[in-house]
């Protein structure tokens, strides 16, 4: 599949190179949130275009006759993708991805408001081998009089790529390693009534605790009237290694966000569940009918995992990206 894709993505590729895109869609016509770590900074969006990708995609779910179904099998039916990185060649798309650098201080969220343990830099990522690399290391660096024993990287999509609705879907491998805290997740292109996080939401479509090699989860995060964070998480139990790739996605419709690894849906949360008569969305299905952006990053330490830290033995890890797609329907 991802072969294919190549083809039709190398030949956008000189088109798309200076655009940013939204795609909007509807589909009826924790313990510690990462949002308080990002909220959309300033700086202008140019302007906003539709795409449709050349090729369309659509297929069922896996099914008992498929007990190994293909990757396609996962994509529900009725969607066609709408763009997708497949990280082909040496370097990162810069219309696609910005790096976010540093301890947070430079967003006014220092520790990137989780007691994050690393310095975050863009030599921590790379692009080769038909995938992205994330690597964590165990690098002395010094921000303003604060050192930093770890370096890592951070990517977002913000102001270039988002999206209203779709499923949106990454294939990852993960290093199984204490103190490691990777994460494929989704912020809002701007807040919502200017109240920023957990109001304007979040969604983790897949983060783990790198000592829980078999474990991920999948978490919505909201507000409720006081503007306290409301989440609703759940874990997944998969049936091989972080350390292999896995296929880790959510559906997001007007009406419902559902996480799923390798096809199988494990989390739904539906309207009534984060909107719950709560004043401050008006009754109206906020935060999550709003274009938001893809966040990719591999934290070192920090509150998710009661700010274990890796082992004295640890050198560097790395986070694989095969791909990441948005299908609409």
């Amino acid at each position: 599949m991802k072969k294919r894709l190549l083809v039709a993505l190398l030949l956008m590729t000189g088109l798309l190179s200076s655009c940013t895109f939204s795609f909007t869609t509807d589909s009826a016509s924790k313990n510690s949130g990462k949002g308080s770590n990002s909220q959309p900074d300033g700086g202008e969006s140019s302007a906003t275009e539709d795409i449709s990708s050349t090729e369309v995609v659509s297929s069922t779910a896996p099914t008992s006759s498929s007990p190994t179904p293909s990757e396609t099998d996962y994509v529900p039916s009725g969607y066609s993708l709408k763009w997708s990185d497949e990280f082909a060649g040496s370097s990162l798309n810069d219309a696609y991805w910005s790096q976010q650098t540093g301890n947070g201080s430079d967003y006014g969220i220092w520790g990137w408001g989780n007691n994050e343990q690393e310095n975050y830099q863009a030599a921590n990522t790379s692009v080769g081998d038909g995938a992205l690399h994330i690597t964590a290391k165990r690098e002395a660096t010094t921000i303003g009089s604060t050192a930093y024993n770890f370096t890592s990287g951070r990517l977002r999509s913000y102001g270039k790529i988002s999206a209203t609705y779709g499923y949106v879907v990454a294939k990852i491998k993960l290093p199984a390693i204490q103190g490691m805290w990777p994460a494929f997740w989704m912020l809002p292109e701007s807040s919502y009534q200017s109240k920023g996080w957990p109001t304007s939401g979040e969604i983790d479509i897949m983060e783990n605790r790198g000592r829980e090699a078999y474990s991920i989860g999948g978490t919505t995060h909201s507000a409720n009237s006081s503007g306290a964070d409301v989440y609703h998480t759940q874990a997944y139990g998969l049936t091989s290694s972080i350390e292999n790739y896995h296929v880790y996605a959510v559906e997001w419709t007007a009406d419902s966000i559902s996480f799923s690894a390798d096809g199988h849906i494990y989390n739904t949360v539906d309207k009534a569940t984060w909107v719950n008569g709560n004043a401050a969305y008006n009754g109206g299905p906020a935060p999550f009918n709003a274009p938001f952006h893809i966040v990719l990053n591999l934290a070192v330490g920090g509150q998710y995992d009661n700010n274990l830290l890796p082992p004295d033995s640890f050198s560097s890890a790395t986070m694989d990206v095969d791909y990441v797609r948005i299908y609409q329907k």
